[in-house]
């Protein structure tokens, strides 16, 4: 699958498995956009890739529902969506 160009959308994107997800992604030529709770650390994560950032907590239901049209009203039309989000219990 050719990824160049294509627009991602990592949820869970701040840190481990997400973050490494955002740079092969970003490598392959995607433009990338990551969602997560915390702001400071998505930033970290979006600084060297170029990538759009958009805090949200996909526990709350409401705002797992608004994710991808806000998403593409910013940042445009998503081509893959990585779910990686994860809860703990």
């Amino acid at each position: 699958m050719d990824l160049r160009d294509a627009h991602v959308l990592i949820t869970g994107g701040s840190r481990g498995i997400g973050a490494a997800l955002a740079t092969s992604f970003a490598e392959a030529g995607s433009w990338v956009s990551l969602a997560a709770r915390s702001t400071a650390a998505l930033e970290k994560v979006a600084q060297p890739l170029d990538a759009s950032v958009f805090t949200v907590d996909l526990a709350i239901p409401d705002q797992t529902e608004r994710l991808i049209a806000w998403v593409e009203q910013e940042a445009g039309p998503v081509d893959v969506l990585m779910n990686n989000a994860g809860v703990e219990t």
